[in-house]
Parts: C-alpha cells; sequence; structure tokens
C-alpha cells in the first residue's frame, strides 16, 4: 500500500513599484502559510495452508515545499501615525501514521514492513529593496519565522513460524529563513528591528 502527498506553493505580500503610498496610521505587509499534510495508510496480509508466506507493506511520501514572502521593492512607504510592519511566517506540519501486519497460520513465513519519509523544506522571507521607509518617532519591522513539525509513526505486526518486520522512517526539515535590506534603501524611524527565526 502507498501514499504521496505533496504540497508546493507560493504565498506573496508585497508593494512593488508603488511611488508613494502613505497611512495617517501604521502600514503592515503579511503573508502567513499554514500547509498541513495528516495522512494514515494501513496494510495487513494473512495467509493460510500447511506452508503459507504472508507479506504486508506500507509506503508513504509526504512533502511540503513553499515559498512565504513579504516584501517592498522599488516603492516608497510612509506611516505617519503607525508602526510599519513586515512579516512573514510559516509552520508547516506533517502528520504520518504507517499500520502493517502479516501473518501466517501453519508452516509459514510471514513479513512486515513499513518506510515513511517526510520531508519539510522552502523558503521564507522579508526584505525590503530599492525602496524608502519612512515612520516618524516609530518602529519599523522586518520580520521572518518557520517552524516546522514532522511527526511519523509506524507500526508493525509479523507473526508465524518465521516472522521478520522492518520498520524505517526517514525526516528531513531543511530550508531558508532571512530578513534583510538591499539596494539604495533608506529608513527613517525611531527604531529598527530586522529578524529571522527558524
Amino acid at each position: 500500500t502507498t501514499a504521496e502527498n505533496i504540497v508546493t506553493g507560493t504565498v506573496d505580500a508585497y508593494i512593488y513599484e508603488s511611488t508613494s503610498i502613505t497611512s495617517a496610521m501604521g502600514v503592515t505587509v503579511s503573508a502567513a502559510d499554514t500547509s498541513t499534510i495528516d495522512a494514515t495508510i494501513a496494510a495487513f496480509a494473512a495467509s493460510a495452508g500447511a506452508i503459507s508466506l504472508a507479506v504486508g507493506v506500507t509506503l508513504a511520501n509526504n512533502e511540503i515545499g513553499n515559498s512565504v514572502s513579504a516584501y517592498v521593492s522599488n516603492s516608497s512607504v510612509t506611516a505617519n501615525g503607525g508602526n510599519i510592519s513586515i512579516t512573514a511566517a510559516s509552520t508547516p506540519s506533517i502528520t504520518t501514521t504507517n499500520v502493517v501486519g502479516a501473518v501466517s497460520f501453519g508452516i509459514g513465513v510471514s513479513g512486515a514492513g513499513g518506510y515513511s519519509r517526510s520531508l519539510i523544506h522552502g523558503t521564507t522571507e522579508t526584505y525590503v529593496s530599492e525602496s524608502s521607509l519612512i515612520a516618524p518617532n516609530r518602529t519599523v519591522t522586518l520580520s521572518s519565522n518557520s517552524t516546522s513539525n514532522a511527526s511519523p509513526t509506524i507500526t508493525g505486526l509479523s507473526g508465524g513460524l518465521a516472522a521478520v518486520a522492518a520498520m524505517v522512517s526517514e525526516t528531513t526539515v531543511e530550508g531558508i529563513t532571512r530578513s534583510y535590506i538591499d539596494g539604495k534603501t533608506s529608513v527613517q524611524a525611531s527604531r529598527m528591528d530586522v529578524r529571522a527565526t527558524d
């Protein structure tokens, strides 16, 4: 029995090539992704006879790879009465449950095997490029946050005169989380925070 779930996509929030954006209060640019995979896969094999063979196998492959971005590019942004906040957040989650069993009756051999692969990757970023940000006596914040969760569970049962069970789980969490300012960018504010958390 095989199950495969792959989620890939792009989530963007941005101000791009805007000559002048002015707010009497604050300005917020925010992108968020909460992709979730919850997969359950089960297999059971049984055989009976003077000579019997039973084999049960489950294979699960789950992947989340998204790009989440919030940015200001080639623009002028002014917040006269509040903060300027540019945030990107990603919280991908994969939960996989594999249940596999094999039983042989009589003079028999049984084998149960389970394999689970979970991969979480992608990019979470905030940035300001070739822009002007003005927040008099206020704060300009660039914040990127990525929190990944992968929870694989494999349960196997094998019974018979000769029984073999093999369970393998592979989990990989990788990716890029960053916040930055580049190009000819100017910032006028009482405080500026640039942070990335993974």
